[in-house]
């Protein structure tokens, strides 16, 4: 099936905070009641919020893992952006995007995605010498099995956690094993 999904998704609507203070709207009309000022007053008016700290909510695309085939069998590659952009000697601070295909490693242009990754189906043909016709087949495309969002103002910041490629054995010995 065709499934889109955002460049970027803010989840403040999501947050125990955003629910309570709606809840709070719908339970009291505006202005009245001491439990809609004593939520004001704890969570900020989240209309008024600033847009430095609404920026924490706001998550953007990062990486996509893609499967090619069907559930019995196929293949896996990705999309993955540049966390840090390196000077190309244009104006541009945005990363590029690469796919990662086995060995091979592509500059990608994001405009394509939704070519490779939003599913549904697309129609092959191919003759069949024994009925002398063209036949049609639908075969689905290609789908996002899923899906990497980083924090909008810790990318802003280049806060990300380093992980090691490989580990070394003080490392190793920190990590807690279950018996």
């Amino acid at each position: 099936d065709y499934c889109e999904f955002p460049e970027v998704i803010d989840l403040e609507p999501y947050t125990k905070q955003y629910l309570e203070a709606k809840e709070t709207e719908r339970e009291e009309p505006a202005g009245l009641g001491a439990k809609a000022e004593a939520k004001a007053s704890l969570f900020g008016d989240l209309d008024g919020m600033e847009a430095e700290s609404k920026e924490q909510f706001q998550y953007h695309l990062c990486g996509v893992l893609v499967h090619e085939g069907t559930c019995d069998s196929g293949h896996y590659y990705s999309f993955i952006k540049e966390r840090f952009p390196r000077a190309r000697g244009d104006d541009t601070q945005e990363g590029q995007w690469f796919k990662f295909n086995d060995s091979a490693v592509d500059n990608f242009d994001f405009r394509d995605l939704k070519d490779h990754c939003f599913g549904g189906y697309r129609t092959v043909s191919h003759y069949d010498s024994v009925t002398r016709k063209t036949q049609y087949t639908d075969i689905p495309k290609n789908s996002a099995y899923m899906l990497f969002y980083q924090r909008a103002d810790l990318a802003a910041e280049g806060q990300v956690v380093p992980v090691p490629m490989t580990l070394t054995r003080e490392q190793l010995g920190q990590v807690p094993l279950e018996q």
